[in-house]
């Protein structure tokens, strides 16, 4: 006959193989006496049926003590079992491993006393009961008890960090989180909204380069200058595409790109925009008829500092045009 009933979760093996020495080596209570499907010698015979040998267990034992962590709460067939001890009335002595709380028995199999298993002032309690339950004549002494305490305990802590947490989540902790992130969401749209309508005031800038170290520092600089880039373009037909978009308030450009194409003259029909052309060829700003209405040159290599300083500049002396206070070829 089946003294003891260790219902567990194949994930807590290691747990119930502690808790099934413990009752041994601790309280002095048979082995042969104790059932646990996971252990060699506790468990069902060899080419035995498994859910015959369960039923056959867990028909009447003595005690039936639950291991009741989240894996186990997760286990249908472990809640089958805790409901074959509840149906059967057997007594229980279920053991409770955090996170699992009181709450958690109590909504199973109703108002029952348990042992939270980390508190050590409740082993002496759990060696009592079953004693008494079982009705051990020669329980092992206090001092051996003792001794096989201070290394339960030991190898309790170690295992339990290493216990599967639980996948599932309670619903008042799912909705607690999807009500934070409906804020979070609401407040990120928000200031996406404030950061469109600052981005929207930025001056603009696109830049014709096809040397891709050098458009980054452009565009660093641009950035740091308080520019919002609109495009980088490393041909004619990206920068023609750039410019059906939009047309920025400061275009700097290569005057003869890595394909041999040519900006100047898609440039020129560019009005209300400053152009300044960053090149190693001045030469090439003076083949064609037409050039940009506001033309600046920068000599390659140019100097960070100063560029930047220029192109402020210069877009200070746009906006002055725009809003009528100086002329196009008035000094700025």
């Amino acid at each position: 006959m089946t003294e003891i009933f260790v219902s567990h979760a194949v994930a807590d093996r290691e747990l119930a193989e502690l808790l099934v020495d413990f009752l041994a080596d601790a309280v002095g209570v048979d082995p042969d006496g104790i059932f646990c499907s996971s252990l060699a010698g506790h468990g069902a015979p060899l080419a035995y049926d498994f859910n015959k040998s369960i039923r056959s267990q867990v028909s009447d034992p003595k005690i039936f003590i639950p291991l009741m962590t989240p894996a186990y709460m997760d286990s249908r067939f472990c809640l089958m079992e805790l409901g074959a001890a509840w149906l059967g009335s057997f007594f229980t002595l279920p053991i409770v491993v955090p996170p699992i709380t009181f709450d958690v028995v109590t909504s199973t199999i109703g108002l029952i006393q348990a042992w939270q298993i980390d508190k050590e002032t409740v082993l002496e309690d759990f060696r009592n009961t079953v004693i008494k339950a079982l009705g051990i004549a020669k329980p092992r002494s206090n001092q051996t008890f003792n001794r096989k305490s201070e290394r339960f305990r030991a190898e309790l802590l170690e295992i339990m960090s290493a216990l599967p947490a639980s996948p599932k989540v309670e619903r008042d902790l799912l909705e607690n989180a999807l009500s934070d992130l409906g804020k979070e969401q609401a407040t990120n749209k928000q200031i996406r909204k404030k950061l469109e309508v600052l981005e929207a005031r930025l001056p603009t800038a696109l830049i014709i380069e096809s040397e891709p170290v050098i458009s980054m520092d452009l565009e660093n600089m641009l950035i740091e200058a308080g520019f919002s880039v609109t495009g980088v373009a490393a041909s004619v037909s990206e920068a023609q595409t750039c410019l059906r978009r939009m047309t920025p308030d400061v275009i700097l450009s290569e005057a003869i790109l890595k394909d041999q194409g040519k900006p100047l003259k898609l440039l020129a029909s560019v009005k209300n925009c400053v152009v300044i052309f960053i090149t190693a060829y001045a030469d090439i700003l003076l083949e064609g008829p037409s050039r940009p209405e506001r033309t600046v040159l920068v000599q390659k290599p140019f100097d960070r500092k100063k560029l930047s300083t220029l192109v402020q500049q210069h877009y200070r002396y746009l906006q002055n045009v725009r809003e009528g206070i100086v002329d196009y070829g008035e000094e700025f």
